[in-house]
């Protein structure tokens, strides 16, 4: 890989892992059950020395190598701690309140969708296999086909016209529901993926 190439993708990975470490920051103070242990990693993570952007002329291979090194080991804490983290009442209670009045009609009460029209959400590969697809598609909607648990669906979703935090709060509430795979979506993940559909 080219000095250059993994210059870039250093100080990419570090934007991503001060994003999380944000995230995390905040979902410790929302959750009283986040254990203190995990609290202690985030500040591990907070520690780490992620040095400023260096000029690609400065750098020399070996310091580019272990910066790589450093930030693949912190992605490896940050993950761990993800799994870890639950969603809070307060967000699931949000959630299910704008569930109830956005996106009941179609998906109905218990996300089983309507047979030939509009997809399920219980149990949905589809839902599970990409949180960042899920909230493209309530932030700018969807239209044509999308294959769902097996069975292929051509309807159409509008946008929905939500906050970040009331489309982090109802995804929240899907995917901790109808054994779906218990993920939090956080308002700084939408508010992300919101400024990249905008470009």
């Amino acid at each position: 890989m080219k000095l250059e190439a993994k210059s870039i993708l250093v100080q990419s990975v570090k934007s991503t892992l001060l994003i999380l470490g944000v995230t995390l920051f905040l979902a410790s103070c929302g959750d009283k059950k986040v254990k203190k242990e995990e609290v202690k990693q985030t500040e591990v993570i907070k520690s780490t020395p992620l040095t400023a952007a260096i000029p690609v002329e400065n750098k020399n291979e070996e310091v580019a190598h272990k910066e790589i090194e450093v930030v693949k080991e912190v992605a490896k804490k940050v993950e761990k701690i993800v799994q870890k983290i639950k969603a809070t009442p307060a967000q699931l209670k949000s959630g299910k309140a704008v569930y109830m009045q956005t996106c009941f009609a179609c998906h109905q009460a218990t996300g089983q969708g309507i047979p030939n029209a509009f997809p399920p959400l219980a149990k949905s590969d589809y839902l599970n296999a990409d949180v960042n697809r899920a909230i493209d598609v309530v932030l700018n909607g969807k239209t044509g086909p999308i294959k769902v648990n097996g069975v292929t669906y051509n309807s159409v979703m509008t946008a929905q016209p939500l906050t970040d935090q009331k489309v982090a709060d109802v995804l929240t509430y899907v995917y901790n529901n109808w054994e779906n795979s218990k993920k939090v979506v956080t308002a700084a993940m939408v508010k992300k993926r919101r400024a990249l559909s905008k470009k």
